[in-house]
């Protein structure tokens, strides 16, 4: 969770253990307001160092293909395009989302 210093909520992210060496990020969030700020990229980064601080190897993310911003982050910060992953939480709970998302990986 993010928040401004009088703790008010701006963004978010969770990282979720998919085996002993991967992880997938999930529900990153930045409020509009907080947009180019660098808050969504922090936020990442704070997940990639979780990571590795916990001996993951790759980290696995999916996003909206018309998310045209994230899609850029994730190429700025060195993920690299993927068709799929196995374990990928939306495609499990949310399969009909299948055809308009882009996958990730990282390696750490």
């Amino acid at each position: 969770m993010a928040r401004t210093e009088d703790g008010t909520f701006v963004g978010c992210g969770s990282l979720k253990v998919m085996d002993q060496t991967r992880g997938e990020l999930k529900r990153l969030f930045v409020k509009p307001s907080m947009r180019g700020t660098g808050l969504g990229r922090a936020l990442v980064q704070l997940r990639i160092d979780a990571a590795r601080e916990m001996g993951l190897t790759e980290l696995y993310v999916d996003t909206v293909s018309a998310n045209v911003e994230m899609r850029g982050l994730y190429a700025k910060l060195g993920f690299e395009e993927i068709s799929g992953y196995d374990g990928c939480a939306t495609a499990k709970h949310l399969p009909e989302l299948l055809p308009y998302l882009t996958f990730y990986r990282f390696t750490l």
